[in-house]
């Protein structure tokens, strides 16, 4: 995925794994509808991806945490737009500010990214599907599984400037896999068994023009990314993703923070703070703006019963104490910029 992916019972900190043996992915390891995965990114990665082969260690426990981003896969068949992507059995929903869709399709032989629905201005026109559709993995995988696809995507807008009445851009992608390591990766999170899969993207881009009647070449341009990514099992998202543009490993690093599986809803709110699971039974996380703030928790009679000094990104509050129903919550900067409220609901 363009936005990294390629983009969960209650949320726990990623265990240990022991012991070094190449592992077995399977569909079961891929994200599953109820899953949510809370990510964190350097974006000042300066290195390598590091080493091929067998019974690897690749080491990255220095990596910082400069953004954290909470993903959730919902249904496809509930969510705007999936109209236009019918064979989709999942779909990733981005915050609601950015009005977006990704649709996908999860089977025992891959994972398949078909397209974008996006009802947001800044996008030019709200469906952008492939077909056929970009492979993310192929499916089981196991050291030196590969594979090779071409995923073509199109996408066609008015344009209000005679002779020209419409602009069309076209993308070809030709994918080649290989699954070429295995070993221990290590991580701020935690220790793993995974195997790492090295995805090249070749993409053609392409720009044509209506004018008379007739579509008119305008430009193209070929770009190769190579994404370097790490799989365990039973974690449901990559372990940790980056990519070269063939000047290096540079800039954003994503690593996996938690994840879990089997969830119903997670809440997602304009003032960008998410609170997951809702209900919860003995954890509720929340995703906070930067800076530092003071979180309080009420009870239904504006009790305040929990005040936390929080500084953004994830935090995590025990209800395992309190008494099913409904709570809020109030959350004010110390900037005095945001002042933002909601409703929690305890399960147990």
């Amino acid at each position: 995925m363009k936005k990294q992916l390629l983009y969960s019972t209650m949320f726990t900190f990623l265990g240990i794994s022991t012991g070094l043996a190449q592992i077995t992915l399977t569909q079961s390891d891929m994200p599953q509808v109820g899953t949510a995965a809370i990510t964190a990114s350097d974006t000042s990665y300066n290195g390598t991806a590091g080493t091929i082969g067998t019974g690897q260690t690749w080491n990255f426990s220095t990596l910082l945490n400069h953004r954290t981003d909470a993903y959730f896969f919902a249904a496809a068949n509930t969510q705007p737009g999936f109209s236009n992507f019918s064979g989709s059995n999942i779909c990733m929903p981005s915050p609601p500010a950015d009005s977006m869709w990704t649709f996908m399709t999860s089977t025992a032989s891959g994972f398949f990214m078909n397209g974008l629905y996006n009802t947001g201005s800044s996008f030019p026109a709200p469906v952008f599907k492939y077909n056929p559709p970009m492979q993310l993995i192929k499916l089981p995988c196991t050291y030196n599984t590969t594979f090779t696809n071409t995923a073509k995507g199109s996408l066609k807008i008015a344009v209000a400037s005679p002779p020209i009445d419409s602009m069309e851009f076209r993308t070809s992608i030709n994918q080649s896999s290989i699954m070429d390591a295995w070993g221990t990766l290590v991580t701020p999170a935690g220790s793993f068994s995974t195997l790492r899969q090295k995805r090249t993207d070749i993409s053609t881009d392409s720009t044509f023009y209506k004018a008379f009647g007739s579509w008119i070449f305008d430009s193209e341009s070929i770009d190769t990314t190579i994404n370097y990514t790490w799989w365990a099992n039973n974690k449901h998202y990559p372990i940790l993703e980056m990519s070269d543009d063939g000047a290096g490993v540079k800039g954003s690093v994503n690593y996996l923070l938690s994840s879990a599986v089997g969830l119903t809803e997670i809440s997602k709110r304009e003032s960008s703070i998410i609170t997951f699971p809702n209900p919860a039974q003995n954890e509720m996380n929340f995703i906070l703006p930067d800076g530092t703030a003071t979180l309080q928790v009420m009870d239904i009679a504006g009790k305040v019963i929990g005040s936390h000094e929080v500084k953004g990104g994830e935090f995590k509050i025990d209800v395992s104490g309190l008494q099913n129903g409904c709570y809020s919550f109030t959350y004010s900067s110390h900037d005095g910029i945001n002042n933002l409220r909601g409703k929690l609901i305890v399960s147990h």
